[in-house]
Order: structure tokens, then sequence, then C-alpha cells
């Protein structure tokens, strides 16, 4: 199976991209991908998805943790790849991770595609897996830890974090800022 693919848009497609990779082309789905220029290096992960037809398709992924977080997706009854990658496709990871965290419903009916009951099965099948995957807090991992002990839930530090452009600081500035975003 491919895991990983690393090469050179050839073209773009109305789906994805062609990726050059040695002298093979790779037809990868990924509507986010088709804003991307041709001869640009790209590296993705890589799902191959199988429908009932036995048609592959392969959907790439820039990050691992988009890739892990489609496949969760995958694991709710009646979400198949289409619609996982509609939801991962419609905003940044850490939004659809604070969704699903936070139970926001209309994040997940606004998905084309999306009803009320498949929202509702993609928040009860994933809230207590995305919260406690390493994968969807590692980035953060320190600021869980010391702000779950002070009784914080994880939804609460999750929308903290989402305010606030952390990059570049210390453990300890990070978790100054959220806890005074927090009210403590």
């Amino acid at each position: 199976m491919i895991g990983y693919l690393e090469g050179t848009i050839l073209t773009t497609t109305s789906t994805g991209i062609i990726l050059l990779v040695g002298s093979i082309g790779y037809d990868i789905a990924s509507l986010r991908l088709s804003g991307k220029s041709e001869g640009q290096n790209l590296a993705l992960y890589i799902h191959l998805a199988i429908d009932g037809n036995n048609q592959q398709t392969l959907i790439g992924f820039e990050t691992l943790e988009g890739r892990v977080i489609f496949r969760q997706l995958l694991k709710v009854p009646g979400v198949g790849p289409k619609t996982a990658l509609s939801v991962i496709e419609s905003a940044p990871l850490d939004s659809v991770k604070n969704a699903i965290i936070t139970s926001d419903l209309s994040f997940f009916t606004s998905v084309k595609g999306v009803g009320k009951k498949a929202a509702q099965k993609i928040i009860l099948e994933l809230k207590n897996e995305l919260i406690d995957d390493p994968v969807s807090t590692r980035t953060h991992a320190h600021i869980y830890e010391a702000l779950t002990s002070l009784k914080f839930s994880n939804s609460e530090i999750s929308r903290a974090i989402q305010s606030h452009d952390l990059a570049g600081l210390s453990e300890s500035e990070s978790i100054k800022i959220i806890l005074q975003s927090l009210g403590r």
C-alpha cells in the first residue's frame, strides 16, 4: 500500500493533482491541492480508498495528522471517503478537531453532504477518541497536561489555544497566556 509520496506537481485536475514521482504520475484527490502550482515540489501522506466497484482513489494529505483524522472519520458509520474529505477540507484541522471536542453540530451540518444525524454520529464517535488521542494534542501536550490538572476541560483548553498564536513561545509562556485567556 502507498503511504507517502514525494514529487513534483505535473498538473492540477478538477479533483486534485497529478504528482510526478520518478517517471510515474499519481492522480491524487484533494481539493486543497488543486490550488497548488505546477512544477511545485510536494510531499504527501496517502490514503488509498476503494469503493464498492473496486475503483481505487489516492487521497493526499500534507500532514500525517490530516490523514489520521480522515481515517478516524471513516470509522464513523455512514461516513465514506467523500464525506470525510469534505469535512477535512472544510476548515483547518484544528477547527475540525475543536468542533468535535466542543460538540459543534453547526460546524458539521454546514459541510456539504453532512446532515444533522451524521454530524451527531461524528461527534459521538470521535469526541472521546480525539480528547484521548495524543496525535490531536501532541503539539500542545504540555498545556493540556498542566491545565487539566487545574480542572480545566479539554474543550476550554482547545478554544483558548485556537485563539492564540503560541509559535516560538516556551512552555511556561504558553501556559501563562492560556491561563490569562481562561481568566485565572
